[in-house]
């Protein structure tokens, strides 16, 4: 699968500003009051007058914007100013952005002093702006009840993988060239099979050439034109409705928020008027969710899950959450790379990107121990200039991934990193990267809940589940005694090591064969008192082994590899093999950091997949493949149905730091309708589903 597209270049002028966006936005009162006029809110739909009824988004769970093209941000902060000030607005509203030139934080904040001086709305974006690296980036606003969704690369391409159902768009970008890009025949019909029946669209472009080809544009997508904008003012608003002829069913393996295959009007067919749909939101008795397993994962996808209003019970073992692996003191948490950018490359990096914004606020509260203060991977036979080479050909800046030579990475973390008289080896540095204490991580994830929605059960063990009545009518939880623990529309198994065996039980052994192998990977951890006078890590690092700052008076490190290995002790030649490890990072002798019989340990166990990505989507049915074989993951019959379904995040291997809270976000997509916070490429490659194409597809080939 191709990499995502790079931001394209800007064209910094003096203050450093993307130049099309300075001509088009100027600072200024009254650019930021045009921005926000009434008209471009009625074209929306959100400020119907009194004898029209409500807004289009009240009442709802959830309302989902899109613009091509963010600028200076002022419509968002207008969107965001008018769902403030309506009683009747949705408990969720999610903006989706195209930009193909960000800004960066500090031209946007000199931008927005002047026209939204002194707002807290202003502090509080500026404070979650991510790094421009192409992809998406997730900020969450007002306690997670404004999502902002930001698409850094080219527009159509990332309209064509964005997995989504739209209930507005607004049609802007700013100057010329980029209401060009707006009207483009191509965007506009990727964006309508992105709308829901009904959705609303609004332009405010202000360069005549281009408004009968917006039009033209709209109507051949299937929107039906409401007002039209006149060519002599940028104040006056076009405003649209989405009329299509017919709206297929969605694929079965498409998360619950996404459209696709909506066929357009097709040119000179009429369309009457008529007042938008509106999606029937689920009732709110339905949505209610059982989870099993409270570790790292299931503990993510009870907190995206309760924050897209959600009702979950989530079922353990143990008596308390992160009693297993995710029990261990602490765990690093950064991306990774790889010279052609791949989907490996491309996932891990926006799990490791929305890890850093979601455990901010945790580290700076204190709720959370840990440091992203950056992470280094030594990388002794890499150079600068083949660095540099590779880091360009990826398109990613220096705040996302960068290079140190071997000084520099010595100085960076304050170890020789060298034996004497050899040169340090260089590093890949990830600015957003080091290390976390897992519980405390789950800890924070089930705080930040919605208050109520999640209550835990622990000391439970469950042995199957069965659905109820009818096939998809929902799912019951069984402890070994055959006695209910807990029942919901929507089943999510998030038991690391224990899915295959509750899928046996439950299912039959093809459910579980259908997904391939979990490896069950034993790790030892091991540390020891600090010692006087050794350098020590001033930041999370690795090579042969990893190492971090001391944990209260402890160095911590390992951890072992040991595939289906099931002994729980603690073993003298785990803690021999990871000082000898540590040592060749401190740059010392093994027994200067201690002797074995001082070392402290941890053993638990990692869920591994074969490809090493996790698993994050609904069900596949096993038998689904004796007929034709689906096109596409899209299409591959699963465990689901309008009331409910069943659902895998598991499979987090060593990483479930840096996956947890984007993979439950992307869970949340599967379940909710949220929309989904990777592109459909990544989507397609967490999908639990995805070996069963790959014997079909080597058969085809094979056949020639």
């Amino acid at each position: 699968m191709p990499a995502a597209p790079p931001p394209a270049p800007t064209d910094p002028t003096a203050d450093g500003l993307p130049a099309a966006a300075e001509a088009a936005e100027p600072a200024g009162a009254a650019a930021a009051a045009a921005q926000a006029d009434d008209g471009l809110l009625r074209g929306l739909g959100l400020q119907a007058p009194p004898d029209e009824g409500a807004p289009a988004w009240a009442g709802r769970a959830r309302h989902v914007l899109l613009e091509t093209g963010f600028g200076l941000g002022r419509s968002f902060l207008a969107v965001w100013a008018a769902w403030r000030a309506d009683p009747q607005r949705p408990q969720r509203l999610t903006y989706l952005v195209l930009e193909a030139q960000p800004p960066g934080r500090d031209a946007l904040a000199r931008a927005l002093a002047a026209t939204h001086p002194a707002d807290e709305r202003v502090t509080a974006l500026l404070k979650a702006w991510p790094p421009a690296s192409p992809g998406w980036h997730r900020l969450e606003l007002e306690g997670g009840r404004v999502l902002l969704q930001l698409g850094f690369g080219e527009p159509e391409a990332l309209a064509r993988g964005l997995l989504a159902t739209v209930d507005g768009l607004l049609l802007d970008s700013p100057g010329a060239k980029g209401e060009a890009a707006v009207a483009s025949p191509g965007l506009i019909r990727t964006l309508a099979r992105r709308c829901r029946p009904g959705a609303r669209a609004a332009s405010r472009t202000g360069f005549a050439p281009l408004h009968q080809t917006l039009h033209d544009a709209l109507r051949e997508a299937g929107f039906l034109i409401l007002r039209p904008s006149g060519a002599a003012s940028q104040g006056e608003v076009l405003e649209a409705v989405y009329r299509p002829v017919h709206v297929p069913p969605a694929p079965p393996g498409l998360p619950a928020g996404a459209s696709e295959g909506i066929a357009p009007i097709r040119p000179g067919r009429p369309a009457a008027p008529a007042q938008p749909a509106r999606s029937a939101p689920r009732p709110a008795a339905a949505r209610h969710a059982v989870i099993v397993g409270a570790g790292l994962a299931g503990c993510a996808a009870a907190w995206a899950l309760a924050r897209a209003g959600w009702a979950c019970t989530l079922v353990d073992a143990a008596a308390q959450p992160a009693a297993g692996a995710s029990g261990n003191p602490a765990g690093l948490m950064h991306a990774t790379f790889s010279p052609d950018d791949g989907l490996h490359a491309r996932a891990h990096r926006a799990a490791a990107l929305r890890m850093a914004q979601v455990a901010a606020p945790w580290l700076a509260a204190g709720r959370v121990r840990g440091a992203l203060d950056g992470f280094l991977r030594l990388e002794p036979r890499l150079d600068g200039v083949s660095a540099a080479a590779q880091r360009a050909r990826a398109g990613l800046p220096a705040t996302v991934l960068d290079w140190l030579d071997g000084p520099q990475a010595a100085a960076r973390c304050g170890l020789p990193l060298a034996t004497p008289g050899e040169p340090p080896p260089g590093a890949w540095c990830y600015p957003q990267g080091g290390w976390l204490a897992p519980a405390e991580v789950c800890a924070a994830f089930l705080a930040d809940a919605a208050p109520g929605a999640v209550q835990f059960v622990g000391s439970q063990r469950v042995a199957r589940f069965a659905p109820v009545g009818d096939e998809g009518a929902g799912w019951r939880l069984l402890d070994p005694q055959g006695e209910e623990i807990a029942r919901a529309p929507v089943l999510v198994l998030a038991a690391a090591g224990a899915i295959p065996g509750l899928l046996r039980a439950s299912l039959g052994e093809a459910a579980a064969a259908a997904l391939g192998p979990l490896g069950q990977v034993r790790g030892q951890l091991s540390a020891w008192p600090l010692p006087p006078g050794l350098p020590v890590p001033r930041c999370a690092l690795s090579g042969a082994g990893y190492a971090m700052p001391p944990i209260e008076g402890w160095l911590w490190t390992g951890a072992t590899s040991q595939h289906d290995d099931p002994d729980p002790a603690l073993r003298r030649a785990d803690h021999d093999h990871n000082r000898a490890r540590l040592a060749g990072l401190l740059g010392c002798a093994p027994e200067a950091i201690g002797p074995l019989e001082a070392a402290r340990g941890r053993v638990g166990w990692r869920a591994t997949t074969p490809d090493r990505l996790p698993w994050v989507g609904a069900l596949p049915r096993a038998g689904a493949g004796s007929g034709p074989v689906p096109r596409s993951v899209a299409h591959w019959p699963r465990w689901r149905s309008a009331e409910g379904g069943l659902y895998l995040l598991g499979g987090l291997g060593s990483r479930g730091l840096t996956w947890s809270a984007l993979a439950g976000e992307l869970l949340a997509s599967w379940v909710a309708g949220e929309p989904a916070p990777v592109e459909q490429a990544l989507v397609e490659a967490l999908d639990p589903a995805r070996r069963l194409l790959r014997p079909a597809a080597r058969g085809k080939q094979a056949g020639g």
